[in-house]
């Protein structure tokens, strides 16, 4: 499955994005459009100033409509820009707190008598390395992983067979139940933000919005190269800012996503052999 393809929720607008690089495809945004915000005013310059301005106070009231239009595009941006930045970080703490779960577990594991010791532990490494490994690479991709369910559910089966023999394994039996609950549940969290996004009747808010906001910058009147500038500078902004949104909408996919660091410091260190 390639990164533009669809998945059960969030957007379809924007998938294509996260097979670029962020740097040009942020530059490609913004010159996209002033690109179409100063060809709308050289094309639409002659038909505006006879069929629209014909009186001075028209360039008043469609300055005002601008500034009027403009906030209330400008909250609905902010408030988009917020809540994709604020997933984002939600993402990072879900994996950080995924490799915490795995952490302890590992040493929970250390409590067993052998050979149940290693067996547990040489599972749940191999299961953190899929992760790692494997399922990290697919979630860039917007794919859902699937291996390492399997390994998970084994390492499940295999704990199951334990019996605690007295009081203290009883109770690191237990600790280990409770800590490997947590781990799923995190773990769970991870998958569902994979293809969570802004929804896309959303979307399509907000680039009719930049649509209607190009149109009213083509409807004023001033000297042209004051317009070109101007409307160029606005246009530029909307366009990197929209860009923003749509590279924080998924924190795992694409160049500006949340990484498995967290869980590869667990590997090299609590993990290590």
């Amino acid at each position: 499955m390639r990164s533009g393809a669809p998945t059960k929720r969030g957007t379809i607008l924007f998938y294509w994005i996260y097979d670029y690089s962020t740097a040009g495809l942020g530059v490609a945004f913004g010159v996209a459009f002033v690109v179409v915000t100063w060809a709308g005013i050289l094309l639409f310059r002659p038909l505006v100033r006879r069929w629209v301005h014909r009186k001075r106070s028209v360039n008043d009231l469609i300055g005002f409509f601008l500034s009027a239009f403009s906030m209330i595009y400008g909250i609905l941006l902010g408030l988009l820009a917020v809540a994709t930045f604020q997933s984002y970080s939600v993402a990072d703490d879900i994996v950080a707190k995924e490799a915490t779960s795995l952490s302890a577990l590992y040493r929970d594991f250390s409590g067993f008598p052998q050979p149940m010791r290693d067996t547990l532990q040489d599972s749940l490494r191999s299961y953190t390395l899929e992760v790692v490994n494997v399922s990290w690479p697919k979630q860039k991709l917007g794919e859902i992983p699937t291996r390492e369910t399997e390994l998970i559910r084994e390492v499940f089966d295999k704990l199951l067979t334990f019996n605690p023999g007295d009081r203290r394994e009883e109770a690191i039996f237990g600790e280990t139940l409770r800590q490997f609950n947590q781990l799923i549940e995190y773990r769970r969290a991870r998958l569902d933000a994979i293809d969570n996004g802004i929804p896309s009747i959303l979307w399509w808010v907000v680039m009719i919005g930049a649509l209607f906001h190009i149109i009213l910058l083509w409807l004023l009147d001033m000297e042209l190269h004051a317009h070109l500038l101007l409307s160029g500078l606005l246009a530029c902004f909307i366009g990197i800012l929209i860009f923003l949104i749509a590279e924080l909408d998924h924190p795992f996919r694409g160049h500006v996503s949340t990484g498995p660091e967290p869980l590869q410091l667990v590997l090299e260190t609590t993990m290590a052999k």
